[in-house]
């Protein structure tokens, strides 16, 4: 099995740990040959994944560069640079093969680079990013891992306030989801917040939507058509106690290793206060289901912190024996959450099938096989059959 391969060889990647061996060139050419891995297995498969499925059928009916001066941007479903990264790729060759290589390369160069940077453990840090969002931003969120990558690009900029700069990024950012409105937010939510204060935070968000309708609150508001339908796509998106405890299950990883944090006294992280950004959107997300789409931008970040949480407990685990025990513990729900997410039935929409049906059995271009099982899965899940 692909995955379970790739994962093994990472996990050696991070026994061998060859950064520590001070052979930094044999060191960059791991790593640039683990990002070429992961690139090739995302940009060469071959109808793997749910959301690539339709991604790939709405493709060939986008216009091409020639094409787009008679296009109707103000009349059209997705932002304008969606439509230009495509049509511009269909000049070169119309085949989304070459639409998701671009795709891979572009996201996964970004967040190996981001990675490198900002984690003390980058092979720890590629792990938990192939276990816990690989398949999530190469193989589902086409579209938004774009601006996605654009945040995380602009994040040096936000972390020195050069909001110039920021902002410029965010703004394309726009202009590829809108989601990426979020970006222009995410400034004013990273405060350091106490305990207490997250717990007030939680009683304010969630006793008054035990009563009000999202929506309603935000409908008061005067919108544009386009920037109207999103709201209320993201706004009314309620979910049940269900969904609410699934959300809560998964910022807890964060929350827990921000108090353990504190309670050890452990320097702030470089990202604590986006963190703090991450819970609070978390939260939000928690009564409003629409709103867990913006934890997207800060998922590589929230991952990167708890890897370097982990590492700096274990290594001073003597001193803080109980909390890492803690911390392990914490680990163990993350793992248990995402075996959840892969496993969970979804025999509701194609009989005797799992959500890991979408990306298993793995086809790649060189054996272009259609898996019909995982096409009626998708289309099914997405009402489209």
């Amino acid at each position: 099995m692909i995955y379970l391969v790739i994962a093994l060889l990472i996990l050696f990647c991070h026994t061998v740990d060859f950064g520590q061996k001070k052979d930094e060139k044999f060191d960059r050419v791991v790593y640039f040959s683990l990002f070429l891995i992961l690139s090739l297995i995302a940009g060469l498969r071959y109808r793997v994944g749910g959301d690539s499925l339709a991604y790939q059928e709405y493709f060939y009916a986008y216009p091409n560069l020639s094409q787009l001066r008679r296009f109707s941007f103000g009349e059209a479903q997705y932002r304008p640079l969606w439509y230009i990264l495509n049509a511009t790729i269909k000049s070169i060759n119309d085949s989304f093969i070459l639409f998701q290589f671009v795709q891979a390369i572009f996201v996964n160069g970004v967040i190996f680079w981001f990675i490198k940077r900002y984690c003390k453990a980058k092979y720890e840090g590629i792990l938990f990013y192939f276990i816990f969002g690989y398949t999530y931003f190469n193989m589902e969120i086409l579209r938004e891992s774009f601006p996605v990558c654009i945040f995380l690009l602009s994040v040096p900029y936000l972390l020195k306030k050069k909001w110039l700069l920021y902002y410029l990024f965010s703004i394309i950012a726009f202009f590829f989801h809108f989601s990426a409105v979020i970006t222009f937010v995410i400034p004013f939510l990273t405060r350091r917040l106490k305990i207490w204060h997250i717990i007030l935070l939680i009683l304010l968000v969630f006793v008054p939507f035990l009563f009000i309708n999202p929506y309603e609150v935000f409908s008061y508001f005067n919108y544009s058509s386009d920037f109207g339908a999103k709201v209320e796509t993201y706004t009314s998106l309620n979910i049940n106690g269900y969904g609410v405890l699934m959300q809560v299950i998964a910022i807890l990883p964060v929350a827990g290793f921000k108090i353990l944090r504190q309670k050890c006294k452990i320097p702030p992280h470089v990202f604590e206060n986006l963190m703090t950004a991450y819970l609070v959107i978390g939260i939000f997300a928690a009564v409003i289901g629409g709103f867990a789409r913006f934890l997207n931008y800060l998922n590589i970040l929230s991952i990167i912190y708890i890897v370097d949480s982990f590492f700096i407990l274990k290594k001073y685990k003597k001193l803080y024996y109980t909390k890492y025990l803690w911390s392990i513990g914490i680990v163990f729900i993350m793992f248990g959450y995402q075996t959840y997410y892969y496993c969970r039935d979804t025999s509701r929409y194609q009989k005797d099938t799992r959500f890991y049906d979408l990306y298993l059995p793995y086809y790649s271009v060189f054996n272009p096989v259609v898996d019909r099982q995982r096409e009626m899965l998708y289309f099914k899940q997405m009402g489209l059959y």
